[in-house]
């Protein structure tokens, strides 16, 4: 039983710096069982790509030509999911790591790729008994390093031309998905984990150079996910479990950084996405593709946009007037019932007249209470008319009466309904 995989890339003519609309997707046809794509990296230059996969394969791929990917290489170095590969910075090597506990160098030689396995086997102490897996790869700056996460939470620098375990690095608590070589000191790594901590190590000292713990106030710590140093490397970025975006840096705050309130949220943030008849993924309120919507606005925690000058920080309204910078403020019920207090929410028109002095308040209430009032004057008028027609004979008063009362009573739980 034959089995496909497909994938795309995007691609950037070489004349412009502008991505072509659409991308460049190929389908080929793999080995039987698990062959989905879990992790690629480009070669320098973009002419390599190699790409791990659930079937414990690496391949690599020739990314020039008219025809599209062609594959050069397929191989199961590993024995397990490879599910990290990371290429050099200056040559034609790629580290992959893999669930099995191993990590290959890999090198193009003589018209063929080889590898060089880093045996963990004879490197690691501690309880045989428990697996270990390899987390994360990187290189060092110089591709002298290569650096692989743990899972018993160590990081460990290899040499990569001889394999050679150089140092191994400890202070996390939990297991390390975020390797960042620094990208002008050599001897400089960041790495960050589910632990909440991130450290910057000397990786040829094999000690810390400085940590901070991302703790949330009545939360314990936020999980850290991803980080990135900037280009010239005095400031990094990272980014956690709980929506936050962590900065530090040696260098003052850019001035747009100053400029951004603690509280960052798009308005179209956890807005819920569904696939339309022809199955094509758009936002549920504007039945719109989510990259063809208007740049969203920037509000806070509560859903309170911001005042038109940080509106403007948003890519794609720097340029707009300030009437445009002001979301619309309509009203929902909040029930199917007549329960209609107002709810803030952002529409997609976004010019207003002017801002209001106050909050804006909807009239509905007033119409309903309106309607009400003349509904109930109606009903209580006929049911005077009919007691007074049905007071004699005294024999059928009683009833008379009786049914008039139980029809008084369905109307006003119909208007304690209402109210």
């Amino acid at each position: 039983m034959a089995q496909w995989h497909s994938g795309c890339y995007q691609q950037m003519p070489d004349s412009t710096y502008i991505f072509q609309s659409k991308p460049v997707q190929y389908n080929e046809r793999m080995r039987p069982g698990q062959a989905q794509m879990i992790c690629a990296s480009f070669s320098p230059g973009g002419v390599f790509m190699a790409a791990g996969s659930a079937d414990h394969h690496v391949r690599v791929y020739l990314m020039v030509g008219e025809e599209g990917p062609h594959r050069i290489l397929e191989t199961q170095a590993h024995t397990d999911r490879v599910d990290s590969i990371q290429w050099a910075h200056n040559s034609h090597r790629f580290i992959s790591g893999s669930k099995d506990g191993t990590a290959h160098v890999w090198h193009y030689e003589r018209q063929q790729w080889k590898s060089l396995r880093l045996l963990y086997e004879h490197q690691i102490t501690g309880d045989n008994k428990t697996k270990l897996k390899v987390s994360m790869v990187s290189w060092d700056v110089t591709d002298k390093w290569v650096i692989t996460a743990v899972s018993d939470y160590t990081l460990k620098v290899w040499n990569a031309n001889t394999g050679a375990l150089v140092q191994v690095l400890r202070g996390h608590k939990d297991e390390v998905f975020v390797l960042e070589s620094h990208p002008i000191d050599p001897h400089v790594l960041l790495s960050a984990g589910h632990d909440g901590q991130i450290f910057i190590w000397d990786i040829v000292a094999g000690t810390a150079v400085a940590s901070f713990e991302n703790t949330i106030e009545g939360q314990g710590h936020g999980a850290v996910f991803d980080a990135k140093w900037s280009p010239d490397g005095q400031c990094m970025a990272a980014t956690d479990s709980h929506g936050h975006i962590l900065m530090f840096g040696f260098a003052p705050k850019n001035e747009l950084i100053r400029k951004l309130p603690r509280e960052l949220f798009f308005h179209t943030d956890y807005r819920p996405l569904i696939r339309n008849m022809n199955h094509f993924v758009v936002d549920e309120q504007t039945q719109t593709a989510p990259h063809l919507m208007p740049p969203p606005f920037l509000v806070d925690v509560e859903g309170n946009p911001y005042p038109p000058a940080q509106q403007r920080l948003v890519p794609g309204r720097e340029k707009c007037k300030v009437e445009q910078l002001i979301p619309n403020i309509i009203f929902q019920s909040r029930s199917r019932g007549l329960d209609v207090a107002p709810v803030l929410v952002l529409s997609q028109q976004e010019v207003i007249e002017g801002i209001p002095t106050e909050n804006p308040r909807s009239n509905i209430d007033q119409m309903i209470a309106e309607l009400v009032r003349n509904r109930g004057g109606q009903q209580e008028n006929r049911v005077a008319e009919r007691i007074q027609l049905n007071t004699s004979p005294r024999a059928g008063m009683t009833s008379h009466i009786s049914l008039e009362l139980t029809e008084i009573d369905a109307f006003m739980s119909n208007q304690a309904l209402l109210l």
